[in-house]
């Protein structure tokens, strides 16, 4: 599951957001410095970084920083908190040039990792599991999970306070907690298999997939994967923690949640133990709906599995129930239709393709029922002929 924040409007202090819905700032400047050591790391060029990076260590000449600093890591990081102290021991901590001396002054004798810009650093932590960077809150993006401090946490939706934010410096501006939104996007959902057993043939009924409590990853372990871009998987350890409803109320208090619902919704559903095909049971549906799922993406390999008729059916039972769906339709041009939402002023959009090997039967035509096609020009069309109407852009490709 992923989840990531909005800034729908002003830092507290009233300065006024760009039109991605977060504020813009100069990650350029900063002071000289004196390199003791350098580390080279590659780029990422998809996400525009160079193809190499010089990182230093550095003492840069003491200013009078002012600033609110937020740590990241990698999405797969045990870490759920940390505090200064943490901090100042990090190996390589990795922080934009400009932000050094901020850095310096906020932690206690750092091992810090300097890089040319804020998104350098964020591109850095974003393929680099185990490590940890700082960087100013308007600048963090969905390709990092950001950590409290101490226990606080400025980029959190409804926070009552975040004057004590340890990696402040003066009256430097901080989020408005009251504009911040929250989108979570879940993986797949399949109204068969586990959802039926439990709900319907055991008779544990439609509050009990929603009613569980978190469950803490404790361990991961990584696997050699050929269907993984970086080689390996990670077969994660948890442990229930409580929290009875806990994910009920979680989803229910975001401004936007989204999944792929990887069944089609049928009369008449065949319950689906262990085989590969699956049937939604409509009595399922409203699982969906207690969720507060806004919208569904279609475009997946097992959304003909009843067929046509199954996909005309599905995308019924969708708009009868109030949640809208992309990815899929009755011709290629309903199958890449977006979905749009308007939260309070920021207008998000979402795409999702279908491109699994040898499911590109299920590829809809300008008149036959299917998938949004995987492929680049599909692709480019339907994000330039987005991307003007609305704030921010949301891919989920499958």
């Amino acid at each position: 599951m992923l989840v990531f924040l909005l800034l729908s409007g002003c830092a507290s202090d009233g300065r006024s957001g760009d039109a991605s819905g977060t504020t813009s700032r100069d990650a350029g400047g900063g002071s000289g410095t004196t390199p003791e050591a350098r580390h080279e790391t590659t780029g990422d060029r998809a996400s525009g970084m160079p193809a190499e990076t010089t990182v230093e260590k550095s003492e840069p000449r003491r200013t009078e920083p002012e600033g609110a600093l937020v740590p990241i890591v990698h999405f797969t990081s045990l870490r759920r908190g940390t505090s200064v102290e943490d901090l100042s021991r990090t190996e390589d901590l990795a922080v934009a040039r400009g932000d050094h001396g901020l850095a310096e002054a906020l932690l206690d004798e750092p091992d810090l990792a300097v890089f040319e810009s804020p998104a350098e650093v964020v591109g850095h932590v974003s393929r680099s599991p185990g490590a940890a960077g700082l960087v100013p809150w308007d600048e963090v993006v969905p390709r990092v999970r950001t950590l409290p401090v101490d226990g606080v946490e400025i980029l959190e939706p409804g926070a009552l306070d975040s004057g004590g934010y340890p990696l402040r410096s003066g009256r430097a501006e901080v989020p408005d907690p009251g504009r911040l939104l929250r989108v979570v996007i879940a993986g797949d959902v399949v109204l068969d298999r586990g959802q039926n057993y439990t709900v319907i043939q055991q008779g544990l009924g439609l509050d009990f997939p929603l009613d569980g409590g978190y469950a803490a990853v404790t361990g991961r372990t990584a696997e050699p994967s050929p269907y993984s871009e970086y080689g390996v998987i990670h077969q994660f350890v948890a442990e229930r923690r409580g929290g009875r409803g806990a994910v009920r109320e979680y989803l229910n208090s975001a401004d936007l949640v989204l999944a792929n619902l990887e069944s089609p919704v049928v009369r008449d559903a065949v319950w689906h133990p262990d085989e590969t095909t699956f049937t939604g049971d409509p009595r399922l549906l409203p699982v969906l709906e207690q969720a507060g799922v806004d919208g569904v993406t279609l475009g997946n390999n097992h959304v003909l599995d009843a067929g046509v008729s199954g996909l005309r059916q599905t995308l019924a039972y969708l708009e009868d129930a109030g949640i809208r769906s992309t990815g899929a339709g009755m011709n290629l041009r309903a199958a890449r239709e977006p979905m749009v939402f308007d939260l309070g002023g920021m207008r998000v959009g979402v795409l999702n393709h279908q491109g699994v090997p040898s499911y590109e039967w299920a590829w809809a035509t300008e008149a036959a029922p299917g998938t949004a096609p995987l492929r680049k020009k599909v692709m480019v069309e339907d994000i330039r002929r987005l991307r003007p109407r609305v704030d921010l852009l949301i891919l989920m490709p499958h």
